[in-house]
């Protein structure tokens, strides 16, 4: 099953979701401590250094925030400084891979002149407005 057509297996949570992500990111936070964040490891995304890895949910959740503050009309910045540590992660394996997958659209080209918000959105095939 690719990355696209994942079904939930369970009952979405009605409430207590924050209360699941702060444990869940707690977990990931306690298992990254005990980690040699250099070292290349095997993933579903291919080889590449466990840190890079342990950032691809932060990275995910940065631009699904801005999908859906734009989708409902909200303020849809991302601050720059975390724009440029998602652009870090979105190295070319990964992101080749995540084109492959479906996981990100066709790249949308931005001047390197664009701000970092646009040219992480292009990276990942979505427009910004900024």
């Amino acid at each position: 099953m690719d990355l696209v057509t994942r079904e939930v297996d369970q009952e979405l949570l009605q409430e207590g979701a924050e209360a699941v992500l702060k444990t869940v990111t707690d977990k990931v936070i306690s298992t990254a401590n005990g980690m040699d964040l250099i070292t290349p490891m095997t993933t579903p995304l291919g080889e590449m250094p466990a840190g890079q890895f342990i950032m691809t949910p932060m990275m995910d959740m940065v631009v699904h925030r801005w999908d859906l503050a734009s989708a409902t009309g909200q303020n849809n910045d991302i601050d720059s400084s975390i724009a440029e540590i998602c652009i870090g992660i979105l190295a070319p394996p990964f992101l080749e891979d995540g084109c492959r997958n479906g996981a990100f659209g066709p790249e949308v080209v931005v001047p390197t002149t664009g701000t970092a918000q646009a040219r992480l959105l292009g990276l990942v095939g979505r427009t910004s407005s900024i």
